[in-house]
């Protein structure tokens, strides 16, 4: 204890150690371990406010495209997915030339099918058509033997009680009334028959124009398995979400593009912006692009779209980018070279003659900005309006004046020889308001 307190103070040279000296020796080494560990002021690092320009900027990388372009699909009319036997390299193509060929082999397989549905079908027809008219024969000659039957009964009926007894009279009777029965059943039986065999003749027509319809969607899809191009131009073939052109012996749902052919008159920038960069990203804010293939030359525009909601732009990844449209103001000079790869720079805020801080001196608690500004005893804090914010600056809009000093760090103490921060904070704005 005697060579640590010796250490601390080396003005103080006890010659014994008691015990009563020991506890005052504790108190005061503690005492200068307290105001060892308080850092001063003048330790804290500070900045100073002043005017100047302030910009938010952000870059971004993408390609050049076409304002308008005309997509080339997988025909509607092949109704499923088509195998891609063939196609074109990318590059100019005249109008009506052949850009794309599907195997045929599908719709072939469909065709045949239709062929047998519908030749089954008109067989069948036919076969139901001659069972028809045999029980429809049956039917009429039932009737006919039915109808004789009758007139017998009625024609030879016994009805005179003085020659025929009772019993032969009443037998008489059963048989005229069994007579009209049989001839009314086989009339039903016939009329019957005849709503059957149309019905049945009915469902097999449905039947034959159902396998009508798969020959003509068929062979309708066979002639459309050459995709020709819709006009003249530049081809350019679609990407997958890795990057990729399509390519042959992929299999392509009706409707999904192959390939695109662009109006090379007005060209656009599509750049991709992180999420975590998209602060303050709206229509109108102007934009920088540099071409790749022009290092030395920067095309003006203007932001006029932006996609709603952020997406990852491969597959699995978890960083999610905000798909910008940039309108190129000199488009007219461009190279009409679509796909060419650039740089964009986009300018989000901007302001001149702000009051600019570091972003690391505002601090926010419970919903209120305020800075740590230094006054004669210390540092005091001060609510704070802010405005537009950078990387690493912000634009404070209210509550600091040029030439404020201000903390970059949240001050342990209020540096004010040990007044209350109250009476600091009231000095502060006392002189503000001075």
């Amino acid at each position: 204890m005697r060579g640590f307190a010796a250490a601390v103070f080396p003005g103080l040279k006890p010659r014994g150690f008691s015990p009563g000296w020991g506890a005052a020796g504790v108190a005061v080494v503690s005492l200068a371990l307290l105001t060892a560990c308080t850092p001063p002021v003048d330790d804290v690092a500070t900045y100073t406010i002043e005017r100047r320009d302030f910009r938010h900027q952000v870059t971004a990388d993408g390609e050049l495209k076409a304002v308008t372009e005309t997509a080339i699909t997988v025909p509607h009319e092949t109704r499923e997915r088509m195998r891609l036997a063939w196609l074109a390299t990318e590059g100019y193509v005249e109008k009506d030339e052949i850009v794309a060929r599907f195997d045929p082999k599908t719709l072939e397989d469909r065709l045949r099918e239709g062929n047998r549905d519908r030749e089954s079908t008109t067989f069948e027809m036919k076969k139901a058509e001659v069972a028809s008219e045999k029980k429809q024969a049956q039917h009429d000659t039932e009737f006919q033997v039915a109808d004789l039957e009758l007139d017998h009964a009625r024609r030879f009926q016994m009805t005179d009680d003085q020659v025929f007894s009772r019993q032969q009279i009443a037998g008489s009777e059963i048989d005229e009334e069994l007579a009209t029965e049989k001839k009314a059943h086989a009339a039903f039986s016939r009329d019957n028959q005849g709503a059957l065999a149309k019905t049945e003749m009915e469902l097999l027509e449905i039947q034959q124009k159902k396998a009508t319809l798969k020959i003509d969607q068929a062979e309708k899809a066979l002639r459309s398995l050459e995709v020709r191009a819709p006009h003249s131009g530049i081809l350019s073939l679609s990407r997958r979400w890795n990057g990729e052109p399509v390519s042959v012996g992929e299999e392509m749902w009706p409707g999904q593009e192959i390939a695109e052919i662009p109006d090379l008159s007005t060209m656009e920038a599509q750049v991709y912006i992180l999420e975590a960069d998209a602060g303050g990203l709206e229509v109108g804010k102007r934009a920088e692009v540099v071409l790749d293939a022009e290092p030395g030359h920067v095309y003006s525009g203007k932001i006029y779209q932006v996609d709603p909601v952020a997406q990852p732009r491969l597959r699995g990844s978890p960083v999610q980018y905000f798909g910008v449209k940039v309108e190129l103001e000199d488009a007219e000079t461009i190279a009409k070279r679509p796909g060419q790869r650039l740089h964009a720079t986009l300018y989000l805020a901007e302001a001149k003659d702000a009051l600019v801080v570091p972003r690391q001196a505002v601090f926010s608690e419970d919903g209120e900005d305020r800075v740590y500004v230094r006054n004669g005893k210390g540092f005091v804090p001060r609510a704070v309006q802010v405005g537009a914010r950078s990387m690493g600056t912000v634009v404070v809009e209210e509550g600091l004046r040029e030439g404020d000093v201000v903390a970059l760090r949240e001050p342990l103490t209020n540096g004010n020889g040990g007044a209350p921060a109250e009476d600091a904070l009231q000095d502060d704005k006392e002189a503000v308001d001075g």
